[in-house]
């Protein structure tokens, strides 16, 4: 579980470097672009020639909390970039106290990651194999 979190945080770290240094610059639709451009990457592509391989084990705690989980920080960030159609605001910005939200969710799923993990996670739970 570490390992895998260290491999996540490596790979994401270039992207974190390119989203902070275009925000500074003020072009911070590069910013937002990169999180969401990666996120469809890695849920869509990678996951997606996962499958061409084998098969992919998806569990009941999976579909009961990580998808919903995941898809509910995806909500979250387009609530909070549309300031122009929620509160007629000039801009669609992303505020300080916004993202500190964001932060907090991601801090409550990396909490939520390590819980499963230490309490050896879903392992009763009943498994559904999809075919490819």
């Amino acid at each position: 579980m570490i390992g895998l979190t260290i491999v996540a945080f490596g790979t994401s770290a270039p992207e974190l470097t390119v989203s902070i240094s275009s925000a500074l610059k003020g072009s911070s639709d590069l910013a937002i672009g990169n999180v969401v451009e990666s996120n469809l990457f890695n849920t869509l592509v990678i996951v997606g020639f996962t499958a061409l391989v084998a098969p992919i084990v998806i569990t009941r705690n999976t579909l009961l909390k990580e998808i919903p989980l995941s898809l509910l920080a995806s909500v979250i960030l387009l609530i909070c970039a549309s300031d122009i159609w929620l509160d007629r605001g000039e801009a669609d910005i992303l505020s300080c106290s916004e993202g500190l939200l964001l932060l907090c969710f991601f801090v409550i799923f990396l909490g939520y990651t390590f819980s499963m993990a230490s309490s050896g996670g879903d392992s009763g739970a009943t498994t559904k194999q999809f075919p490819v």
